[in-house]
């Protein structure tokens, strides 16, 4: 008996480290579709509470030439993720709630309160990408780059809808999701997302998207990392009352 459960404890320890090592290190090798958790890059004088920037949008459906400068953050109580499947050909979008902080006229909110009445607010965003070319099909965590893409941000408390496009940069591509250290010194590995979004204006100015990612562990590693953690209090148990 003693060496049964020698045998078993060796087994959960190894099952509690695989799922530990799972959790830090997602499967990179097998995954097809991977979400992002999206946080402000946090470059900049804009930064750290920049993930979307639109210069005067119009609202949706009004005769309106321009709105006020708007900024929407990725971080804090946002919600907003990035999924990407490279099965088909590829498909990205972006989906979950912004945070706007501040305009041309308020400082960037620092969350908790409303300050103005364009001030902390709660919007959805849903933007789907287009053209997309796939980095590595083998490997969701090369990226993407995409030559399209159209959504809208919506305001919760309100019926404010703004319509978002897409812009070249000038070399064919309207966004890219790529590790590449754009703006982040010395760092190859963090996939940044940014690209240029035409808020169905044509008024020009300076409308984008510039974030980074956190990978959301997939159900899987979290269901392993539990047993794990079930089989350590199992563990515990045996040696107190050993």
């Amino acid at each position: 008996m003693e060496g049964v459960s020698v045998k078993f404890t060796k087994a959960i320890a190894a099952l509690f480290c695989a799922g530990l090592f799972v959790v830090a290190v997602p499967n990179k090798s097998h995954a097809v579709a991977i979400t992002w958790d999206l946080l402000d890059h946090g470059f900049g004088a804009l930064g750290p509470f920049y993930g979307l920037r639109l210069d005067s949008p119009v609202p949706t459906g009004t005769g309106a030439t321009s709105g006020p400068d708007r900024l929407f953050s990725f971080g804090g109580a946002s919600t907003a993720t990035l999924t990407f499947d490279t099965s088909g050909g590829g498909s990205a979008s972006i989906s979950g709630t912004i945070i706007e902080n501040g305009n041309a006229d308020n400082p960037a909110c620092s969350g908790g309160t409303v300050d103005s009445a364009n001030d902390c607010s709660v919007w959805d965003l849903a933007y789907t990408f287009t053209g997309i070319s796939v980095q590595d099909v083998g490997d969701p965590f090369q990226g993407f780059t995409a030559t399209g893409g159209s959504g809208t941000v919506s305001q919760q408390s309100s019926s404010l809808v703004l319509d978002l496009g897409a812009k070249s940069d000038g070399s064919g591509f309207t966004f890219l999701w790529l590790a590449d250290g754009h703006r982040l010194p010395g760092d190859n590995e963090s996939l940044v997302g940014r690209g240029w979004v035409d808020p169905v204006n044509g008024l020009g100015g300076a409308n984008d998207f510039l974030f980074t990612g956190q990978v959301v562990p997939e159900p899987g590693a979290i269901a392993l990392f539990g047993i794990g953690l079930l089989g350590l209090g199992v563990m515990t148990r045996r040696r107190r009352s050993a």
